[in-house]
């Protein structure tokens, strides 16, 4: 996927802004970790700002051992009241192979020389959650419902044949 910067949506149609797919490095999709770091602008809600944060996403999805790094913008999806502006004026996700390359980016000179020159600067705050991705296949997930579901059907069938008949049922 080629690098994706300063794409300008509008905020309607917007899930992700800006995107970076790493080096395509094989990696286990069973032990992959993401960064979410959420901000918080100096000036909330400006464009100019937004922008520059965009701009700087490619850049962290070239550092080593990340794989993907895509950046978004709060969406009005109906929780917030009338009239309430976004918590956060910007996300962005960074997806690594596993949590050792997870423990190395964030003790990276130029992951905190990027994000300290880059990021820092437009920012009053910002969060950090670092998960574990836990992924399964649909089907398989039905098709294991369906068998518990149908295994405790079998197993009450079973059952109430075995009971003794009540008089008159």
């Amino acid at each position: 996927m080629k690098c994706l910067a300063g794409l300008l949506v509008p905020a309607s149609l917007v899930l992700m802004l800006a995107g970076c797919r790493g080096s395509g490095a094989a990696f286990d999709p069973s032990t992959e970790v993401r960064q979410h770091v959420t901000f918080y602008f100096k000036r909330p809600g400006n464009d100019d700002d937004r922008a520059k944060l965009l701009a700087a996403v490619p850049k962290f999805g070239r550092l080593p051992g990340v794989i993907e790094a895509v950046a978004g913008r709060p969406i009005a999806a109906g929780r917030a009241g009338p009239g309430e502006a976004p918590a956060f004026d910007a996300v962005m996700l960074l997806t690594l192979a596993d949590e050792g390359a997870l423990r190395a980016l964030v003790q990276s000179p130029e992951y905190r020389a990027l994000f300290d020159t880059e990021l820092r600067p437009l920012l009053a705050r910002f969060d950090v959650a670092d998960t574990s991705t836990e992924r399964y296949d649909v089907g398989q997930a039905f098709e294991k419902a369906v068998e518990i579901d149908t295994k405790g059907r079998r197993e009450r069938a079973t059952k109430a044949m075995l009971e003794p008949r009540r008089p008159g049922s």
